[in-house]
């Protein structure tokens, strides 16, 4: 609600600087690494990598936050205009992206050793020509001592999806209860002695 036509609520305003801010970070956590595979022996020369990184958007996690980011951003920036009927559908959908990109990627991070062994399984199996077993591949994997590592990435697209989730239930509470205008800048009062 607003105060006055035009001015947009404290709390709308908070809102709407948090889904900014949320969806800045989730946006640019997908792009960055989600995980960090590093194998601790040492490799013939082809496959002498010794740390690999897994962007966000390599990923089948790493796209939705990528997308919740900008619904998150675009939510941001339509709240800090001028508040009507739409403020309370766009923090309604503002907190469902924040929701949704936090979810992301607490799956992602809960499951990123199950997705290594399942990608590594394919390339074994790929490689011996048959299916290679659970334990063969742990064992494997624990020849090569393979550790995964949570990148920065997740990190940040878990804390702006929490940012926006805050943010958009923020900006959607404000806009139902009547509240305090966010102050905006008043035109500078003329001299009062003049004639």
């Amino acid at each position: 609600m607003t105060g006055r036509a035009g001015r947009t609520s404290a709390g709308t305003a908070a809102g709407a600087g948090l889904a900014l801010a949320g969806g800045a970070l989730a946006a640019i956590g997908s792009l960055l690494p989600w995980e960090r595979l590093s194998v601790a022996a040492r490799l013939p020369s082809p496959f002498g990598l010794p740390t690999l990184s897994v962007r966000g958007t390599s990923m089948a996690f790493g796209p939705l936050a990528l997308v919740c980011g900008i619904v998150l951003v675009a939510a941001g920036l339509v709240l800090r205009l001028p508040a009507g009927a739409r403020s309370r559908r766009t923090a309604a959908i503002g907190a469902l992206a924040g929701a949704l990109a936090a979810t992301d990627a607490v799956v992602a991070i809960a499951r990123r050793h199950a997705l290594v062994d399942a990608a590594f399984r394919r390339m074994l199996s790929t490689l011996a020509g048959t299916a290679v077993s659970d334990a063969r591949v742990h064992a494997i994997e624990s020849q090569l001592g393979l550790h995964v590592a949570l990148g920065i990435g997740a990190v940040l697209a878990l804390a702006g999806g929490v940012l926006g989730l805050v943010g958009g239930a923020v900006a959607l509470v404000s806009a139902r209860l009547p509240g305090v205008s966010a102050p905006t800048a008043e035109p500078p009062a003329g001299p009062s002695g003049s004639a």
